[in-house]
């Protein structure tokens, strides 16, 4: 896959979710898209930070794959250097896209989260 910028691999990342549910990515799909992943996670604003790392675990769940260790380590390091700036939607959307990686974020991450929802204007 060439290197491409973090607009676009969101893009990819999000149609091949899309198209995921009528045919699955192929392993070399996913595992060069987890790599573009790994590169351009500590680029990325916060709102296409959320967006990415959603449609990334909607696609591995989808794919019925568990992502590496790294890779959900490097999410888990980038949602806690964002996490400052969430909203209730990111907080929502954060929570669900953990829950699509398998992955239950540890005790520290879980604490900051938890003190962002307190800070935030509630939904509605």
């Amino acid at each position: 896959m060439p290197q491409l910028d973090p607009q676009d691999l969101y893009h990819v990342i999000l149609s091949t979710a899309a198209l995921a549910t009528k045919q699955l990515p192929s392993d070399s799909l996913l595992v060069a898209t987890s790599a573009q992943l790994g590169i351009h996670l500590p680029t990325y604003p916060t709102e296409l930070l959320v967006s990415t790392i959603t449609a990334y675990a909607m696609l591995v769940r989808q794919a019925g794959k568990v992502p590496s260790e790294s890779l959900v380590k490097a999410i888990e390091g980038q949602v806690e250097d964002h996490v400052g700036h969430f909203d209730h939607y990111h907080l929502a959307e954060i929570d669900v896209a953990f829950q699509f990686l398998g992955h239950s974020p540890s005790e520290a991450l879980k604490r900051k989260l938890s003190i962002q929802a307190k800070k935030v204007e509630p939904l509605g």
